[in-house]
């Protein structure tokens, strides 16, 4: 039987650290791509995450208390547009688990669930993972819902949230740029960035450039406009799909500077200790 050799320079190529990878090799960022969420991956999860430390992950709070108030208002009638009923977003809200500026600023008496890109988000996540389905217009928990809602299964129920939050719901869905679908599928090479270089403050548009660098045809996702260009539209997607929506919404980075879109390239990034408690990088 007739085997072709195994090219030795190849296999070295692809298992030595880039410089443009900021030190990953091709091999890595390879499974980051393709395998996330098993062994081969060199980003992780903690083998065991403290429930001190789910318990003040933002996002995850968000959810976790929306299945909790649909089980306890259930079946949880929407309206005739199909959204939850104005008292559910409220009182969600009113938690503040991620404060939203804008809607501080309007202090509004009713909120509406698309009022909050947190909330809508929230509700969009519980239907993909399944925690939640949908009947005749009222929102019942499913048997998986019921399931991962016990105190028993918290660590569960949060690695399934991060897991569809990360891989299986689109980011795109949250904005009006191109899908530009690598911004999400190379979410561990952005948590690599972190690990890296994100205990020092640093403008966020120093990841943005990283990101670039390592990944330049993602730039061609994004057309020419008359108003703006590739460059700066990735980089703002970029910025809010990985960091305002993704780093910032789960308490892996402090954002400082203006977060109201008046000056986004000045914002500066810090990581928090959480990233260390629910990630492991090889």
């Amino acid at each position: 039987m007739y085997f072709d050799a195994i090219n030795p320079s190849l296999i070295l190529q692809n298992n030595t650290p880039q410089e443009d990878f900021c030190g990953m090799t091709p091999s890595e960022i390879h499974h980051l791509i393709y395998d996330g969420w098993t062994d081969k991956s060199p980003i992780r999860l903690q083998p065991a995450i403290a429930d001190e430390t789910i318990e003040i992950i933002p996002f995850f709070r968000v959810v976790e208390e929306l299945v909790r108030i649909i089980k306890r208002d259930e079946p949880v009638k929407l309206t005739a547009r199909g959204f939850l009923p104005v008292k559910i977003p409220r009182e969600l809200y009113n938690f503040r688990f991620i404060p939203e500026w804008y809607i501080d600023l309007r202090q509004a008496k009713v909120l509406r669930e698309y009022d909050s890109s947190v909330i809508s988000c929230a509700r969009a996540i519980v239907k993909t993972s399944r925690l939640v389905k949908k009947v005749n217009g009222r929102l019942f928990l499913t048997e998986k819902g019921e399931r991962l809602l016990q105190p028993d299964a918290r660590s569960q129920l949060f690695s399934e949230l991060l897991k569809t939050y990360t891989q299986i719901w689109a980011w795109g869905n949250m904005d009006g740029y191109a899908e530009a679908y690598g911004v999400q599928q190379l979410w561990g090479f952005s948590v690599h960035l972190l690990f890296q270089f994100g205990f020092t403050p640093q403008k966020v548009t120093f990841y943005a450039e990283k990101f670039l660098v390592a990944f330049p045809l993602i730039a061609e996702q994004f057309p020419l406009r008359e108003y703006s260009n590739p460059i700066d539209d990735f980089e703002r997607c970029y910025i809010i799909r990985t960091f305002e929506r993704f780093l910032y919404w789960w308490g892996f980075v402090k954002i400082e500077g203006n977060t109201t879109m008046l000056d986004w390239k000045n914002q500066v990034i810090s990581a928090t200790p959480l990233l260390r408690e629910v990630f492991l990088f090889d």
